[in-house]
């Protein structure tokens, strides 16, 4: 995803960066509703983005200190808490979870497994992403959630916590929580600051050869891929064979910038903030 000002952006005019975003006819209109609602003189919502949505784009990146381009980035975007941000062949939602009725994204989200998702956690803030023709979908429970909590939500959407791959999917997946630090369960210990969170769709056979042997995803989709922490797993306590994206680092540290790719095992009295939901 590409951020205003950033280097990487810097080899793109503005109106390239807007390109790469893909902006439907229905996401342009939202766009228009969300700046007139807001009190910008956008006149009518029909989707063109003419020389008045351009002067108001402008005027509103103004009022958040943001270039005047004029032309619409991510950040721009999750500003406006529009759902929909795309680059390429990945679809992202806002950068921070947020909650969406169902009712005002008919006729904007054309994905109807998007509508299924929000329709079966309301009133729970989420951030979705596309990644190879799967929807997956983070979900801010708020208080902690244990796994097996989390795997029963999904189950009652019809679906399953997230199956993972290959490095490309975990880099996405994760990814998607990376931008939100309410979605992790941050804690000091043992001389390390650890970040833990969200669970995904990994469990251990209870007959399984500790601490590796074992392993499943809740799908049954053969595990074939691992991303674990350094030493892990490690059933530290009896019990630990559930999986989360979890890392951590020596001494008290800031962790809400800290990009994390690999998981811990942990317990069923374990608890982390969010899950991850996968639908095919």
């Amino acid at each position: 995803m590409q951020l205003e000002g950033t280097a990487s952006e810097g080899r793109l005019s503005p109106a390239d960066t807007e390109k790469r975003l893909k902006l439907g006819e229905a996401q342009r209109r939202e766009i228009q509703l969300a700046l007139k609602q807001l009190g910008y003189a956008i006149g009518t919502t029909d989707g063109a983005f003419g020389k008045t949505t351009r002067r108001e784009i402008a005027r509103y990146q103004k009022a958040l200190g943001l270039p005047e381009t004029g032309f619409l980035s991510d950040v721009t975007l999750a500003r406006l808490n529009i759902p929909v941000v795309a680059t390429g062949d990945e679809v992202y939602s806002a950068e921070e979870a947020r909650r969406y009725n169902v009712d005002d994204l008919k006729g904007l989200e054309t994905d109807e497994r998007v509508l299924k998702a929000v329709n079966c956690v309301p009133n729970r803030e989420i951030i979705y992403g596309v990644y190879e023709s799967h929807l997956y979908v983070v979900v801010y429970y708020g208080g902690e959630i244990s796994w097996q909590q989390a795997e029963d939500i999904a189950k009652q959407c019809g679906t399953h916590l997230a199956t993972i791959t290959s490095s490309d999917e975990n880099t996405f997946v994760a990814s998607l929580a990376h931008t939100d630090y309410r979605l992790f369960n941050i804690t000091y210990g043992d001389g390390e600051t650890h970040k833990m969170g969200p669970w995904i769709g990994l469990y251990q056979d209870p007959g399984g050869r500790e601490p590796r042997g074992g392993w499943r995803w809740a799908n049954d989709e053969t595990f074939n891929f691992s991303s674990w922490h350094r030493n892990k797993p490690n059933e530290h306590k009896s019990g630990d064979d559930f999986g989360m994206f979890y890392t951590s680092t020596q001494g008290t540290v800031d962790m809400s910038e800290i990009k994390m790719t690999t998981w811990d095992d942990m317990g069923p009295e374990d608890g982390t903030y969010s899950f991850v939901m996968e639908f095919d």
